[in-house]
């Protein structure tokens, strides 16, 4: 190589490096996705839906308090998931302590949001949307918070025996009239959602719930010092009494 061929190779290179040092620069200094707050009250095409956010971690929930909503926003997507206590289909993998869920994806912009939501873990497909109805927002110090859990950590007295129950914040074990015979559950606001589980019963389940064949599903409504609600075998929809009181 000539002494000239060599000069123009090297102000080449240093052309390249410089070119590829700037593009380097022009990428880094590229502004963060800008993150927007959805927290508050929006209407929408399932229902009055109430969000609050932390960060880029979003709860709340749809229609009503049982029908539970979490996810993660990115700029303005929030991808996460619905809970609730019966929907069309039954999927075989549990998510916050009850089968039937299901992933959302959702745009919002402005006022408005439009995504869609699907059933257990398939592609979201069905739509979704909706306008804000209230000016709420995460900074705003007057945004209530979603659905306060309940304490209903103690011994209770019941139509089916007495209860024991603990509480670690929305989680909630314990048993009914013996030991064996146990409770689980989800508390939303006043509302516990879960299952019983005991080694025999009227009716043996087609699968197993804690290694027992004998199991169902309860939904139980806690105010004050009293509690209402229901209980059911196995995946049914819970339609049979169950009230108790605290001591």
């Amino acid at each position: 190589m000539t002494h000239l061929a060599f000069k123009k190779y090297l102000s080449y290179s240093a052309l390249i490096v410089s070119v590829s040092v700037a593009c380097v620069s022009t990428t880094l200094s590229q502004p963060a996705l800008a993150q927007v707050s959805i927290a508050g009250d929006w209407s929408s095409s399932w229902g009055t839906v109430r969000l609050s956010q932390n960060g880029t971690s979003v709860s709340g929930y749809y229609a009503k308090p049982d029908q539970l909503l979490e996810g993660s926003i990115s700029g303005n997507v929030l991808s996460g998931y619905w809970t609730k206590n019966m929907s069309a289909r039954r999927c075989t993998t549990s998510r916050n302590g009850s089968f039937y869920w299901g992933r959302v994806r959702l745009v919002f912009n402005d006022s408005t949001f439009a995504g869609d939501w699907g059933h257990c873990g398939d592609e979201p497909t069905k739509k979704w949307t909706g306008s804000r109805s209230s000016q709420s927002t995460a900074s705003t110090p007057s945004v209530p918070p979603v659905a306060s859990v309940t304490s209903i950590g103690g011994n209770w007295t019941s139509s089916w025996g007495n209860i024991s129950l603990n509480q670690n914040g929305a989680n909630v074990t314990g048993y009914y009239a013996k030991p064996d015979q146990q409770l689980e559950g989800t508390m939303s606001g006043n509302i516990l959602s879960g299952y019983w589980t005991k080694s025999s019963s009227g009716r043996r389940c087609t699968t197993s719930r804690n290694g027992s064949f004998y199991w169902g599903r309860v939904n139980l409504v806690f105010n004050g010092p009293t509690f209402s609600g229901l209980w059911g075998y196995c995946g049914d929809e819970p339609t049979r009494n169950w009230s108790g009181n605290q001591v």
